[in-house]
């Protein structure tokens, strides 16, 4: 079902001209474009429903026409996108008081700031993880594009385990530009990149946890630098560097030594 250009015409709140400014103002920004379709004494209201979907929810589907003030509650959403810019029914009341479908609404509107943006892409994903694994993979995918450090995370386990080492080693990368990743993660990242036989990748995470002061990493990165690796130098005066910022009772042991003394201590 789609809303023709003959029902946009005969709109009271939005007309077809002013939806389309609408809808190509969300495109330019990489939004989709959801509207109420509602529907009061045969006639069809058309508006923006990222803007009621709040209380929407909140009145468990009570809608008050913003043009004639009247309550109702019978309505659908529909959608426009890029790859399908006519307006297509996107789901009824009932799926949209259903949680968490109303959320992607929420997160295609560019006034909702963009941490808020990303959480909500992370819950409607986590949801729905067990229950429709391809509808939460997309979600991740959209929410590592639009900068969350959780789905980049995410991404990248999923894809080592599957041994996907293109999609692993991308998803590692965007980890690696992440400023504040845990250092955790940074050696997550690392080990995952080892994997890969990736070594001058595992080299830069590891030294990003090194420059945060953790041992391992320093001796991580001493150890590439002292014996080198496909894709790796040996800079044996670098390695002397980093050797500065071990304990002094370590800086002249054997790097495998000082491994084993971190697990033991």
């Amino acid at each position: 079902m789609s809303i023709s250009e003959s029902k946009l015409k005969e709109t009271e709140i939005y007309s077809l001209s002013t939806l389309q400014e609408l809808r190509d103002q969300r495109f330019r920004l990489g939004f989709k474009f959801y509207v109420f379709v509602l529907k009061e004494s045969n006639r069809t209201y058309l508006f923006d429903a990222s803007k009621y979907i709040e209380n929407c929810i909140r009145n468990r589907g009570l809608i008050r026409n913003p043009y004639t003030r009247i309550p109702t509650t019978d309505f659908e959403i529909h959608v426009s996108t890029m790859e399908s810019p006519d307006f297509q029914l996107y789901m009824t009341k009932e799926t949209l008081l259903t949680y968490p479908n109303h959320l992607p609404i929420h997160w295609n509107d560019p006034d909702v700031p963009l941490q808020d943006r990303l959480s909500l892409m992370v819950k409607y994903a986590q949801f729905f993880e067990r229950t429709h694994p391809h509808q939460a993979l997309q979600t991740y995918i959209e929410a590592a594009a639009a900068g969350s450090t959780y789905a980049k995370v995410w991404l990248a386990q999923k894809y080592s385990k599957e041994n996907n080492k293109e999609l692993a080693v991308k998803y590692l990368k965007d980890c690696l530009e992440v400023e504040d990743l845990s250092t955790s993660n940074l050696l997550a990242c690392a080990t995952l990149l080892r994997k890969f036989q990736e070594f001058p990748l595992a080299l830069e995470a590891y030294t990003l946890a090194a420059k945060r002061g953790d041992q391992s990493a320093i001796a991580s990165v001493i150890t590439y630098l002292e014996a080198g690796a496909p894709g790796i130098e040996r800079d044996v005066e670098e390695a002397a560097k980093w050797r500065e910022k071990l304990p002094e009772a370590w800086r002249s042991s054997p790097m495998p030594l000082f491994f084993k003394h971190l697990i033991e201590s």
